[in-house]
């Protein structure tokens, strides 16, 4: 290997270590994303390409990742990355594409956490499953998802859930309603009424449940008597009257009973009837032999069926329930199939909406006209239920979206095709003015030549294949692009000859120069004077860079030769520059020191002793040695810019300084009185603020003459002070008001635990509580630092007992110890890959400082620096970001917790620290 290869710079993340490649994959700044996408789609090692994956932020090139990769374990990656933008994201755009190859369970979790509405709406509309919809219409941060999901639940058990477990009032109200409308189970109501979070829920499960108990109550008392019957007096009689009394009562008893059967039969017939009058259409089938059966049961005898009138009146009320409930299922079953239709109408032009190769226009105007005649029919008909109008309204909406983005995409594709047809003209134009100035040109050099001729055969090629490889506005366009590139590349043919003619003889030239240039670095060997050994040896090493143009089997003796003597030359040189390039820095070092210096000097208003300064500084400024060339120019024009700043400043300033004086003192007199008045009488609304004003005021009205200066502020200060000492007493009332309110918010906290130290069952609702409480906590008023840091700890160690006394109560919610121990134990994990990343035991900072020295030697050499600085810049903000996600999970109880959190700050002060260092070494 040679010496050039040897001192080539190469990145580390094409190491062919895909430890190493990983390790600087998650150093890269997240900004350079073309890298990152690079890395992504090339990289043989898929762990590799997860860690550039989980770097990328932008929402469509996560897409194309995860549409292009074969490995699962990255394909996994992506999906997560996908997620956790959602879940942050700002607005929808792309929520449609990137919800699509997410599994239920992220889909789930994007419904219910996402931040933007639209996030949450376009992951609702991809989900599926009974329990996923019940979680989200249960846990859903936003009102109008919970309720969407709501509507797509089905299932009675779902429902119970939601109804239970909702955290939004009107979602758990309506889940209830429509459970209520066809589920009466007493013993399902009463677990609504015990275990619902929401209280209105509860108390209308109790409504129902008593409802229900004293109807069963009623149908269990005995019938009353008829009206118009009194209890007859006992009278006294004869035995034969006796005997009549008794057969009288016996047959009015008898009466008396077969009455009370007519109207148990008659009841029961009618509830019956109107039973089956409520059944709606979409229970008919399944309801209807039932109440059959049930009417086929009544006993009908000719003691007990009453008046006849009364028994036809049953018997055709009965007839005509049956009929209208026979009606309303087979309208039931027609609209269901209708709709049915018209779903897999719409799902059919959905999926040719989203099908690659498309669909014909036929397609589409045959199934608008299905769809119209299929609507026309069901809007026809004189009664439309509520529920199937609701589901034709939802399918219309789809129906719609569909024809409206078929518009748009088919407005968009005519413009991508004419935008595309114009550029190809301007591109092809612009290619032909380019090999025709190429042509044209007597400085063209050789490869540019080549690379343009092969763009005009390749345009070529394009254009007499087909429109279809490259549009055209139109046909004369396309044949008066052929004949004028076909021109161009003839004449760029024969200037391509003749440069290569051209170059084949300079390349002979140049082996010449190259042996010349062997000769001179070879004489440098015997040189004593070091610095002109390195002013000639740059020279030496220039030229041979620009003769590399040489015949590859002449010129292997001669880079030998030239290899050989730089070997020699080369430690001298290096030597030599190091030391010139540490002088020079150490000269603009002590440059730059006096320039910032200047600079700030440049806006004192201590004329005296700081032209004195600068004076100084001019002086120190002439003892200073060269400096970096590129940096000659730059730093004596910062110098002078900051002289000149402060003179003229000066000169401005003693022009207008005593005007200013006499006007300032008249000011601040005027202000003295108005405040010296104010602590006289106070009777303004709101002395503080007028007196703040009067300050603010103060401060903007400028100096006055020295001599006059301290005898006015003392007088100023002597008025505010008066002011203030008045409304000090006022102050203290309101600020123990302030501390009262928070002491009882945590009086209240207090409260919560268990009195004797063993935690038993948890008070109702705690998470709901501990949840108000935080709230309050956060909207109380403000106390001072020293009161409010004791009232701080003592909230926050309230919270953690309750926590630690129950934690079950807080499972699942944004107080649960376990799920922020998780969490805090992830941060630790994170932090300290950092520190395994970054940080180098084994270096000391001299040697640190020394491997620093090589790598900027080899990139001055070989032009390619490698960016330590950015390196620590992207470790601080990871660090920087840890700290604050540590900083939002707040205070957590229990030795663990303290034991990662320890862990956690060990980490961040040894990623700091190090930072230091390596800062210090560079």
């Amino acid at each position: 290997m040679s010496l050039f290869e040897k001192l080539r710079a190469r990145p580390e993340w094409e190491d062919a270590d895909g430890a190493v490649r990983a390790r600087a994959v998650r150093d890269l700044p997240p900004d350079d994303l073309d890298l990152l996408l690079r890395i992504a789609a090339e990289d043989e090692d898929p762990a590799v390409r997860g860690t550039a994956v989980q770097r990328i932020d932008d929402l469509e090139a996560l897409l194309s990742i995860h549409g292009a990769e074969a490995d699962p374990a990255v394909r996994a990656v992506a999906c997560e990355a996908l997620r956790d933008l959602l879940l942050d994201a700002e607005d929808e755009a792309g929520a449609d594409a990137a919800v699509d190859v997410l599994a239920p369970r992220d889909l789930a979790a994007l419904a219910r956490e996402a931040r933007h509405p639209g996030v949450s709406r376009a992951a609702l509309s991809r989900l599926e499953g009974e329990k996923h919809l019940a979680a989200v219409a249960s846990r859903a941060g936003h009102v109008e998802v919970a309720a969407a999901a709501l509507e797509r639940i089905v299932d009675p058990e779902s429902l119970q859930t939601v109804a239970v477990k909702a955290e939004e009032r009107s979602v758990a109200l309506g889940a209830f309603e429509r459970l209520s409308n066809g589920h009466l189970d007493p013993d399902w109501l009463a677990v609504v009424a015990k275990r619902s979070k929401q209280k209105a829920v509860a108390r209308r499960a109790k409504a129902l449940l008593a409802e229900h108990e004293s109807a069963r109550a009623m149908e269990q008392e005995p019938a009353a008597p008829e009206e118009g019957e009194t209890a007859r007096p006992p009278v006294l009689a004869s035995p034969i009257e006796q005997v009549r009394v008794a057969e009288f009562d016996e047959e009015r008893a008898k009466q008396a009973q077969r009455a009370e059967e007519r109207s148990a039969l008659l009841a029961a017939a009618r509830r019956v009837c109107e039973t089956i009058e409520r059944v709606p259409g979409a229970e008919a089938a399944r309801a209807l032999p039932g109440l059959r059966d049930e009417w086929g049961a009544l006993a009908w005898t000719a003691a007990a069926s009453g008046p006849p009138k009364a028994q036809a009146a049953l018997l055709e009320r009965f007839e005509r329930a049956v009929a209208g409930c026979e009606q309303r299922g087979l309208q039931w079953k027609e609209d269901q199939a209708q709709l049915e239709r018209l779903e897999a109408l719409v799902a059919e032009m959905e999926r040719a909406e989203l099908a690659e190769d498309g669909r014909p226009q036929a397609f589409w105007q045959q199934s608008d006209m299905d769809w119209r005649a299929i609507v026309a029919e069901f809007r026809g008909r004189s009664i439309v239920r509520r529920d199937s109008r609701e589901r034709l309204i939802g399918l219309e909406r789809r129906k719609a979206e569909v024809d409206a983005r078929r518009r748009a995409a088919e407005a968009a594709q005519r413009s991508d095709a004419e935008r595309q047809a114009q550029e190809n003209l301007e591109r092809i134009e612009r290619l032909c003015a380019t090999v025709e100035d190429v042509a044209a040109s007597a400085k063209s050099q050789l490869p540019a030549a080549e690379r343009q001729l092969r763009a005009a055969r390749r345009a070529l090629e394009e254009l007499r294949e087909s429109d279809a490889a490259a549009p055209l506005p139109s046909r004369r366009a396309r044949a008066a692009l052929v004949r004028r590139l076909q021109q161009a590349h003839t004449a760029l043919l024969g200037r391509v000859r003749e440069l290569r003619d051209f170059a084949d003889w300079k390349r002979w030239a140049n082996l010449g120069v190259r042996e010349e240039l062997c000769a001179r670095l070879e004489a440098l060997v015997d040189e004593q004077d070091d610095a002109a050994v390195a002013s000639r040896y740059r020279e030496i090493v220039l030229e041979w860079r620009r003769t590399a143009d040489v015949p590859q089997d002449r010129d292997a003796p001669t880079r030998a030769r030239f290899e050989a003597a730089h070997e020699k030359v080369y430690p001298r040189c290096q030597a030599f520059l190091e030391a010139q390039t540490a002088g020079r820095e150490q000269n603009l070092a002590r440059r730059i020191a006096i320039i910032e210096e200047a600079e700030q000097l440049a806006s004192s208003t201590d004329w005296l002793k700081t032209a004195q300064r600068i004076a100084t500084l001019k002086e120190q400024w002439q003892e200073i040695g060269p400096v970096p060339r590129q940096q000659q120019k730059e730093t004596w024009n910062r110098f002078r810019t900051a002289c000149n700043t402060f003179f003229r400043r000066r000169k401005e300033d003693l022009d207008t300084r005593k005007k200013a004086w006499v006007r300032n003192l008249e000011l601040k007199e005027a202000l003295i009185a108005r405040v010296e008045a104010l602590a006289a009488d106070g009777n303004g609304t709101s002395p503080a603020e007028q007196v703040r004003q009067a300050q603010a005021e103060w401060k903007t009205i400028g100096p006055v003459q020295r001599k006059r200066s301290d005898a006015v502020w003392q007088r100023f200060r002597a008025a505010c002070d008066a002011v203030y000492g008045r409304i000090h007493a006022a102050e203290h009332a309101e600020v123990a008001g302030k501390v009262a309110a928070r002491e009882e918010i945590c009086s209240e906290l207090e409260a919560l635990l268990p009195a004797d130290g063993a935690a038993g069952e948890p008070p109702a609702q705690l998470a709901e509580t501990v949840r108000d409480l935080r709230q309050r906590w956060r909207q109380a008023p403000e106390v001072p630092q020293v009161v409010g840091r004791r009232l701080a700890a003592r909230f926050g160690g309230g919270v953690n007992r309750v926590i630690a006394a129950w934690p079950a109560a807080f499972r699942g919610s944004d107080l649960d110890p376990n799920r922020q121990l998780r969490r805090l134990e992830a941060l630790c994990a994170r932090a300290e890959t950092l520190v395994r990343d970054d940080m180098e035991p084994s270096a000391s900072p001299a040697e640190i400082l020394a491997a620093r020295w090589r790598e900027a030697l080899a990139s001055n050499l070989m032009g390619a620096r490698v960016d330590e600085a950015r390196r620590r810049r992207s470790t601080l903000d990871e660090v920087r970001r840890l700290q604050a996600e540590r900083r939002r999970l707040g205070q957590i109880p229990g030795a663990e917790a303290q034991r990662l959190a320890q862990r956690f700050q060990q980490a961040c002060d040894r990623l700091s620290g190090a930072s230091q260092a390596q800062r210090r070494a560079g």
